[in-house]
């Protein structure tokens, strides 16, 4: 072989060998980098001070959405401008003064900086905020003393560590590191029913474009306790909008039932009339599931903990604070004789009291806190899920109850010519789910997806045609059913309203005593 066919050859050995390897560093930063970033995509940016805010930043360095992850931070937020629509550093210089303003920050503590993004960017942009933030706090308060730090927030890098732990074999977990992973955490408390493996198979851009979502919305500025309320607001309103709706049908075709003189006419009718009080039951069903799941999400992602006196008592000296400044710094909440506290507010003040311990101090703290995971489990409340579960046991009723008395006599009839087939309540029972492990996710699912199934093929076998819609609507029922509806609505809004006004008002008279103070 001469020199040339040689070298040729040579080439295109170290050429495929270079192909190879390429498709398999391509593949592996596939699996090994979640949230593949770019510089095109922008910057998560989270500045802790408790508050902790959140920043997003476009690759030309202004910020195009900001939001509290926690209460402290919503509050400061609140109706303040030269954040949103401004360059990264003049947002800081402001952020940094609110904090000062509204006594936040304080001589001698420490503030967090931490960036997601392209690798280069985010360190440099990093570094820019830090040093933002130092000259800010020194322009409006000479004296003060603060120090910047950039590591991870204890609460994250501890639930990441379990998480590996948990799963030793998963490649896209074991490349999470704690800011991608806080990052990942506001994505799925955005939505509750979003899974982690959902989440990190989105691209950072999909993700940057939750949170930009997630700050926008009234839930993201004004809270949890907003969102539990609107939650239960709207599923009022759906199951009204539900019910009417399904008993349009059922009267119609009861009715027609009873009017009709030929006995295959009747007979159809009837069948009709199963067909659609199943097509009622089952869907008032799967919505009164659909509300418990999106319940049971927002509590598995943001727990509540019940707690007695002794046992605030115990974790206050745990992490040598007072009972005072536990109660105050975690927002809990007195009722009756328990506390109540959100886990995202304890995690918060945890993370405070890390960020500004010395080396030992951050030793009993980090020891206390994995100690305290493993105490609080047992202690969350499940109130509001037990409420939750509770409409499920509650269809029966509702769902008979949206039955007009002309109807229900209509089925004591159908009854007495065909059968107990045409039973009122045993249709509505047969819709109801057996055997339900409402702890167990997939189970739930599972249901909700079966009633689905069964509302779209009662659905179909209604068979109704565009004149029989036309009748149902000029129907008094109809009527009726659209001033209740009407009514609905006009309540949905004004608890939507109200709860708004509600929260404002607090944060307005924080703000003002914090600033007093």
């Amino acid at each position: 072989m001469d020199k040339n066919k040689k070298l040729s050859l040579c080439l295109a050995l170290c050429l495929a060998v270079s192909i190879f390897v390429a498709v398999i560093l391509i593949a592996c930063n596939s699996v090994y980098s979640p949230l593949n970033h770019s510089e095109q995509a922008g910057y998560y940016v989270a500045i802790d001070v408790n508050p902790s805010i959140e920043l997003v930043v476009d690759a030309k360095g202004n910020v195009v959405s900001a939001g509290g992850a926690n209460k402290d931070a919503q509050v400061m937020l609140y109706q303040e401008d030269g954040i949103v629509g401004v360059s990264v550093n003049v947002a800081v210089e402001n952020i940094a003064e609110l904090a000062v303003k509204y006594g936040y920050l304080k001589d001698g503590q420490t503030v967090s900086v931490e960036v997601a993004g392209d690798k280069k960017g985010a360190q440099a942009l990093e570094k820019q905020i830090g040093a933002r933030f130092l000259s800010s706090v020194k322009s409006v308060a000479a004296d003060m003393s603060v120090t910047l730090e950039s590591a991870p927030l204890l609460s994250v890098s501890q639930e990441l560590a379990k998480l590996k732990a948990a799963h030793p074999d998963d490649k896209q977990i074991a490349a999470l590191d704690e800011t991608n992973y806080r990052l990942v955490k506001r994505v799925i408390e955005s939505d509750p029913s979003a899974t982690l493996s959902e989440v990190l198979d989105m691209d950072f851009e999909q993700t940057i474009a939750r949170i930009k979502s997630l700050h926008s919305g009234a839930i993201g500025k004004y809270g949890t306790a907003y969102k539990r309320l609107t939650d239960s607001a709207n599923y009022t309103y759906d199951c009204a909008k539900q019910t009417l709706d399904g008993g349009l049908y059922v009267t119609y075709f009861a009715n027609n039932a009873i009017k009709a003189v030929d006995i295959k006419d009747k007979l159809s009718y009837a069948q009709r009339t199963m067909d659609a009080l199943t097509y009622l039951a089952a869907n008032s069903y799967k919505l009164a599931l659909e509300y418990y799941k999106s319940c049971f999400d927002f509590f598995r992602v943001e727990p509540v903990y019940e707690l007695t006196a002794e046992e605030l008592d115990q974790i206050a000296t745990a992490f040598n604070v007072s009972y005072a400044e536990l109660f105050a710094r975690c927002r809990a909440t007195k009722k009756n004789d328990v506390y109540v506290m959100e886990r995202v507010n304890l995690n918060s003040f945890v993370d405070f009291l890390f960020r500004n311990a010395d080396k030992d101090g951050k030793v009993q703290i980090k020891a206390a806190f994995e100690q305290l995971g493993e105490e609080i489990t047992s202690k969350k409340d499940y109130k509001t899920l037990l409420q939750a579960a509770e409409t499920i046991n509650n269809v029966f009723d509702t769902t008979k109850n949206s039955i007009t008395q002309e109807a229900l006599n209509a089925f004591a009839s159908l009854v007495s010519i065909f059968g107990a087939r045409f039973d009122v309540d045993t249709t509505i029972n047969s819709c109801k789910p057996v055997d339900l492990d409402l702890h167990n996710e997939s189970d739930v699912s599972s249901a909700i997806a079966k009633l689905g199934k069964t509302a779209k093929d009662a659905y179909e076998k209604m068979a109704i045609i565009e004149e029989e819609i036309e009748e149902m609507n000029q129907s008094s029922f109809a009527k009726l059913a659209k001033s209740k509806l009407n009514d609905a609505w006009n309540t949905l809004n004004s608890i939507v309203e109200n709860a708004k006004l509600e929260v404002q008002r607090l944060f307005s008279q924080e703000k003002e005593n914090r600033k007093i103070a």
